[in-house]
């Protein structure tokens, strides 16, 4: 009961345009991405909803698709949720691999990638964008750019077991 009014709820604060707004703007990026509350909350219908709701519910994932597809994503966080949203709502292969090669031209050159366009490459950008790339973007591992991100962690890695945060969230 309790699951099903949680879908509910969620069902019905996708705007007219197709996406779920953030309300709380006070820390990128998490806190900043329509897409990332876009793309979670298709998930969370498609997980959670009954059977019951089956038609209401495609038809929102397809109202947000068409958000998702027609919105220019602003962060990295944007471009990450994006791939994640168009996957998770069954975008055709051309508008996914559109959404993969913003994800790759953003690349920097240290291998990593930044989460705002002012900001250095960082652990979570970096990791997040691999996981997106690869999970809903299909891009192998053996990818030459998935192998640089990969080497832009490793030099991170502290004997530890730690992350180097000193290039994480400098300013440029």
């Amino acid at each position: 009961a309790t699951t099903d009014a949680v879908v509910h709820y969620l069902a019905r604060q996708q705007t007219n345009a197709g996406n779920w707004e953030i309300t709380i703007r006070s820390r990128p990026p998490l806190e900043a991405s329509h897409f990332n509350v876009t793309a979670l909350s298709v998930r969370a219908l498609q997980l959670y909803a009954s059977k019951g709701r089956s038609e209401s519910v495609n038809q929102q994932i397809a109202k947000a698709r068409q958000w998702l597809t027609k919105t220019t994503p602003q962060t990295n966080e944007d471009r990450a949720f994006q791939l994640f949203g168009l996957h998770w709502s069954s975008a055709d292969k051309a508008t996914k691999q559109k959404a993969v090669a913003q994800l790759l031209a953003s690349q920097r050159s240290d291998g990593g990638w930044a989460q705002l366009p002012a900001m250095t490459s960082d652990a979570f950008a970096t990791g997040q964008t691999l996981v997106a790339l690869h999970r809903a973007g299909g891009l192998p591992i053996n990818d030459p750019a998935y192998q640089r991100g990969v080497a832009y962690l490793l030099k991170l890695w502290k004997p530890d077991g730690t992350i180097e945060t000193a290039a994480r969230g400098e300013l440029r």
